[in-house]
């Protein structure tokens, strides 16, 4: 049916009133269609060959989050029924990223706990029919549980904020008693983002993730430790024998699962509209620094990005599975199958190597529907080579908590098997009582299932008898047996310093990788290995092999690393690696921690071995650390350093990370060794950008002067030049305003003309904003830009709408969501004329619905098309958001969003603060002002807090105007109560300009050009 609803008010009156008519009676039809629909399998999509079957469902299974099969091949499924809110904790609030507060946390660990409604449910197939008879309940009246995994003579539970285990020796599913709590701590801010994951490494530790939106402060119970704490995404892994906790690797996104490849390399997901992570041991990965926190190593200075990846870019990639086995065709193993809820399907990508990480293609879907209701949440490959898909079943999949009032499907949810062609049954099977020849067998089983869990049960018995075999194993063969082995060694208790020195020298290159990693547990090795390793950094020829040399080097002692380290620099090896330089960084910073002198004795030498990654990636990131905390031993570190580093990239290098350390901060005297060093390199090199720089950061005020005559002097190169525009206005220098003008009145400055405009923000001077006044109406790319900056002192405020009022600066050129940030200026006067010229900041609730409804009819009334969308975008939504590419990234990157609903797309617009996100409401900024010469007035910046240490913070505003200042001087901050986004974007479209908008908004590729 075709609706059209012509303009006038808010887009039509009395066509409108007919349009709700029929979209009520027809949403109350829908719901009941919808009510029926939950009952039936969707008609699913399958790839051709695949099929799909449903082996579970409600009552005896909902909500299920969770899926393993135990070594009997029984499915075990955590029913999450208690979501969204823990039992017995009473919410007391939220924090400004809307994480819950509660009122008595942490709850008590069970047996003592709150009941709660989650349980532990285990499905087997009794007569190998391929249907699961059986039923049963290992453990009930749980709260907020994401895991149960069998091992080690019980099962492990992971109920955040606790690892629970109980035991079960006898194995009847039955506890023998009370469980034993491992780890507490874990947090529950936000049920989307609790510990997850829970899985066992090929090394014999348990595995888990710990999401985005919450915190944890990790303790063992009985081992008297304070506890690790951390925010935000987190690799986690403990050794279950000796209780060791750890960090295996650090950010990432909002994850659910872990998935293990036949290799043992894991990889997790995403929410951001990537395919997902390969996460290596001491990595550092990209997180939501403000929202997520920092990552728990200060000096990390930098991190890995996702893997580069040519997907759809819809967000949520979960439930991972990395598969292996006979059922599926040879050209789809090692795929990485994922789980995309939001687009109610599977997906299938290809591990493609670069350099030692993954980039992931994806090739095709394995299967999708148009139910709404389907929505797969986590996935597990089964001994039948089948993949067992777990199905939330419930359409509000993105419930947040910020939409309390929702209602929560809790009596949902199914469980589906994939196979290519019709599944074969397996006969029921135990091999937890299978001999361990029998498990050594298996470790050459085509389907990974089976050699990973009989390598489960090998850790489990600890059979000291089968080390001979294995060993011999190990030594015959060079391909995934040799690994196998390898694995079922160390499981045995057979792993040794002269295992390790054998296997270092294996021409497998998995094997020498694993060896290298299997040492570094114990954090050891004799001189007869640091040799070894020495010349396999010379010489190896696998960059996996070398990669986890250098995370290993971070996990010895400097003694032992360092000469690795500086093999591998020799090597000349892996200078455009994706991760080699910033592990070896990760490595040469944690010895710096105990023991400095070794390592600046170890720069001495790898000054010298003509290293890429030395010049480029160690020696900025060693001026950087040793002037960060501020301390005289650290001074007096880079005093030597700058003595040593004579090479003059080197040295350029190096200062530019001592100008980076210094930032913003106030800085304290420093040693007469660092203050001479540097003082006579400045009088050898006046015009030096970075020593220029240091020495306006350690309180030379004489340099402001030659820097104001670098910015504008024409011969110098556009590059060095930068820095100094941007030093001049963080410093408020006040006699360089004439220059700064002058580069931000030059049409053709580019580059330079922008960064003067961030300069000039930073003073209050009223010609600096008659200026910028003027500059508007032809601004050109930055006409958004120099309005932000208007909008940010009432002053100025103030002059930009008497313009507006006066017709001298037409409003077309204030975008409506800077009306937010002039709203925050709590000044009458200027509320007067944006309700003049823009109308109401904020409608009603029904004036919105009529919009959202008017809208959503306009489009369906025709074709859109995306092309000519791009340029409508450009002028509206990608002011602050990227799709596609397209856009500035201010709010959230909507790629990898649900865009398929349109209505709730148009809703999003219409009335962006029911559903944005907390953290994309924004937060008034107060910023104390710098007195510039004609006094120091306060400046108010509404928009996102992007990065926060203790001596800087950076903030982006909402016209994308990007600033690092010294945190002392953000005096103020308040959450905003509605989003940034503006209300009323769309009114004044053309109906073509909004289908073609929506077009593009909803389109998976860029369209394709003229």
């Amino acid at each position: 049916m075709a609706l059209h609803v012509p303009h006038g008010g808010v887009r039509g009156h009395r066509e409108i009133q007919n349009v709700l008519r029929f979209l009520i009676a027809t949403t109350q039809l829908l719901a009941l269609a919808s009510a029926a629909a939950v009952a039936q399998d969707p008609p699913f999509q399958m790839a051709p060959g695949f099929e799909i079957e449903a082996v579970a469902k409600e009552p005896v299974i909902r909500q299920p989050v969770y899926l393993n099969f135990d070594e009997r091949g029984r499915l075990w499924v955590v029913q999450y029924l208690q979501f969204p809110f823990p039992a017995g904790l009473k919410v007391t609030g939220h924090d400004e990223y809307w994480r819950i507060q509660y009122e008595n946390f942490p709850p008590p660990a069970p047996p003592n706990h709150y009941p709660g409604q989650d349980k532990v449910t285990i499905l087997e197939d009794t007569d190998g029919d391929g249907a699961f008879e059986s039923t049963k309940d290992f453990v009930t009246g749980l709260s907020v549980t994401t895991g149960a995994l069998v091992g080690r003579g019980g099962v492990w539970v992971l109920n955040p904020p606790y690892l629970l285990f109980y035991a079960d020796a006898n194995r009847d599913d039955v506890p023998d008693g009370e469980p034993v709590v491992h780890l507490a701590g874990f947090g529950l801010e936000d049920l989307h983002a609790v510990a997850n994951g829970l899985c066992w490494g090929a090394d014999g530790w348990l595995y888990g993730y710990q999401g985005s939106t919450t915190t944890a402060t990790i303790s063992r119970p009985g081992m008297g430790d304070e506890g690790l704490h951390f925010k935000g995404q987190n690799l986690w892994r403990y050794n279950t024998a000796d209780r060791r906790f750890e960090l295996f690797a650090e950010g990432g996104h909002n994850n659910f699962g872990i998935a293990q490849d036949a290799a043992g390399r894991m990889f997790t997901g995403g929410n951001g509209g990537v395919i997902g992570f390969h996460q290596v041991q001491g990595g550092y990965y990209w997180k939501g620094w403000a929202k997520h926190g920092e990552l728990t190593n200060p000096y990390a200075y930098g991190w890995f990005e996702n893997m580069e990846d040519h997907s759809s870019k819809v967000k949520l990639s979960q439930g991972m599975v990395s598969y292996q086995a006979p059922n599926f065709p040879p050209e789809y193993q090692n795929y990485l199958f994922t789980a995309r809820a939001l687009v109610h399907g599977v997906s299938a990508a290809e591990i493609v190597p670069q350099g030692s990480t993954y980039a992931a293609h994806e090739r095709f879907q394995l299967l999708h529907t148009e139910d709404p209701h389907f929505q797969p949440v986590y996935m597990t490959q089964g001994p039948d080579g089948a993949l067992y898909v777990a199905d939330w079943h419930d359409s509000n999949i993105t419930w947040s908590v910020s939409a309390e009032n929702d209602r929560i499907q809790r009596e949902t949810g199914r469980i589906y098997r994939v196979t290519y062609g019709k599944n074969t049954p397996f006969a029921p099977f135990d091999l937890g009582t299978a001999s361990t020849e029998k498990l050594i067998e298996m470790l050459e089983d085509p389907n990974k299932w089976y050699r990973q869990t009989a390598l489960r049960v090998l850790y489990d018995r600890k059979d000291a008898s089968a080390i001979p075999a294995l060993a011999s194993l190990v030594e015959s063969h060079t391909d995934q047996r040799a690994l196998e082995a390898l694995w079922a060694l160390n499981a045995s208790g057979g792993f040794s310093l002269d295992v390790a020195a054998k296997a270092l020298d294996h021409p497998q290159p998995l094997l020498r990788s694993w060896a290298i990693r299997l040492l570094g547990n114990d954090h050891t090795i004799n001189e007869s290995l640091e040799a070894q390793l020495a010349a396999l950094a010379a010489n190896e020829t696998d960059v996996q092999v070398r990669s986890q040399l250098a995370s290993t080097c971070k996990r010895l002692a400097p003694a032992e690393a360092l000469p690795i380290m500086l093999a591998m620099l020799r090597s000349g090896k892996d200078t455009g690696d994706p991760h080699v330089p910033l592990l070896l960084w990760w490595a040469l910073e944690q010895h710096i921690r105990t023991d400095r002198v070794a390592v600046l004795a170890w720069v001495d030498g790898a000054r010298q071995a003509n290293s890429t990654i030395f010049d480029t990636t160690l020696a900025p990131r060693l001026g950087r650390r040793f002037v960060q905390d501020r301390r005289v031993e650290d001074f007096e570190a880079c005093a030597t350093l700058l003595g040593m580093l004579k090479a003059p990239d080197q040295r350029q290098a190096f200062l530019g990370g001592i100008a980076e350390g210094l930032g913003r901060g106030s800085v304290p005297s420093i040693p007469a060794s660092l203050k001479d060093r540097l003082a006579a390199l400045l009088e050898e090199d006046p015009g030096n950008t970075q020593l220029l720089i240091i020495a306006a950061r350690l309180g030379n005020t004489g340099v402001f002067d030659r820097a104001t005559a670098m910015v504008v002097d024409a011969a110098l190169p556009v590059e060095q030049r930068l820095p100094l525009i941007k030093l001049l206005g963080e410093e408020t220098h006040a006699p360089a305003k004439d220059a700064l003008l002058a580069l931000f009145r030059d049409p053709n400055g580019g580059a330079l003309r922008a960064e003067a405009l961030g300069a000039l923000q930073q003073f209050s001077d009223p010609a600096i904003g008659a200026a910028l006044l003027a500059a508007l109406p032809n601004g050109g790319e930055l006409k958004a830009r120099i309005a932000g900056a208007l909008v940010a002192r009432k002053a100025w405020a103030t002059g930009l709408l008497q313009a507006v009022d006066s017709g001298a600066v037409p409003a077309a050129d204030v975008d409506r969501d800077l009306l937010a940030s002039l709203a925050t200026l709590n000044d009458p006067a200027i509320d007067a004329l944006v309700q003049k010229h823009w109308g109401a900041i904020r409608t009603s609730p029904a004036e919105k619905l009529a919009q959202v409804n008017a809208i959503w009819a306009t489009i369906k009334n025709g074709p859109g098309n995306a092309r000519p969308g791009v340029a409508i975008y450009e002028q509206t939504c990608g002011k602050c958001h990227v799709h596609l590419g397209v856009g500035r990234k201010v709010g959230p990157d909507i790629t990898g969003l649900n865009r398929v609903d349109l209505w709730a797309l148009v809703t999003n617009i219409i009335d962006p603060g029911k559903s944005v996100l907390p953290e994309y409401t924004g937060t008034v900024f107060t910023i104390q002002g710098e007195d510039d010469g004609l006094g120091a007035e306060d400046r108010t910046i509404t928009g996102f807090l992007l990065r926060e240490t203790g001596a800087e913070t950076t903030l982006v505003d909402s016209a994308g105007n990007e600033m690092t200042l010294p945190t002392e001087k953000v005096i103020g901050k308040t959450p905003m109560t509605l989003s940034v986004m503006p209300e009323n974007l769309l009114n004044s479209m053309a109906d073509q300009d909004l289908r073609d908008l929506f077009a593009f908004i909803q389109a998976d590729s860029p369209p394709p050009a003229e």
